[in-house]
């Protein structure tokens, strides 16, 4: 703990926004008494304020953050939501989805970390998307589950299509009897990307099984 008479004399110096008043108290540091510019006093210890470490009673921060919520306007938005929650997903390790993203590999390219960049990609698509299908049926969707965040394999999907493309084994039940994915295509005759292709458009799961591709109906197949 330093003693009263070795502690350096910052009183009425200016750091910042700060001007140091008085010395306060001594507490394993110097504290000193302190007043910001926007007319708060308020204690720090010395080495914070001529180190730079606190360069305000705090308002510099909250100006600072301010400004950047105010940069776009856009936090209530679903589309900013929609690219926070992204972020969310993958870097936050507290976050319940992250070991579907983050956890096992899943990242966001460079560009994308930046709200201003993604919405630059992936705006204009997601209101033609919402325009045809309305916002809350609009969601982000990776083309390739196991692929990362980035424009050439994102794109806007309905939670139908999205459902869809979901790692996890789908079940289709028809006629008293369940199906894979996989299994249905053998059965029916039927490419398994043709017929994933067909349930994500939404189209009926009898027609989607028993409507003839181009090559079954010129007998190919």
């Amino acid at each position: 703990m330093p003693a009263k008479g070795h502690v350096k004399n910052l009183a009425n110096q200016r750091f910042g926004r700060v001007t140091i008043i008085s010395l306060s108290h001594i507490d394993k540091n110097a504290f000193w008494l302190c007043r910001c510019d926007c007319g708060k006093e308020f204690t720090a210890t010395g080495n914070n304020v001529v180190r730079g470490k606190q360069v305000s009673c705090g308002c510099y921060k909250k100006e600072v953050t301010g400004r950047l919520r105010k940069s776009h306007g856009e936090t209530n938005t679903r589309f900013y939501r929609i690219w926070a929650g992204m972020k969310k997903r993958v870097l936050n390790k507290n976050d319940k989805r992250h070991g579907d993203y983050g956890g096992r590999g899943i990242a966001i390219c460079e560009d994308w970390f930046k709200y201003e960049l993604f919405k630059r990609d992936m705006h204009q698509s997601y209101l033609e998307h919402v325009k045809e299908h309305g916002v809350h049926d609009t969601t982000i969707e990776r083309i390739d589950v196991d692929g990362d965040y980035t424009l050439s394999n994102c794109k806007w999907a309905t939670y139908q299509e999205q459902n869809m493309n979901t790692r996890k084994t789908v079940v289709l039940s028809y006629q008293g009897v369940n199906y894979s994915l996989a299994e249905a295509a053998i059965v029916f005759n039927i490419n398994k990307s043709t017929l994933k292709d067909r349930l994500r458009r939404g189209m009926s799961l009898e027609l989607a099984l028993t409507t003839p591709t181009k090559k079954n109906r010129e007998g190919v197949a």
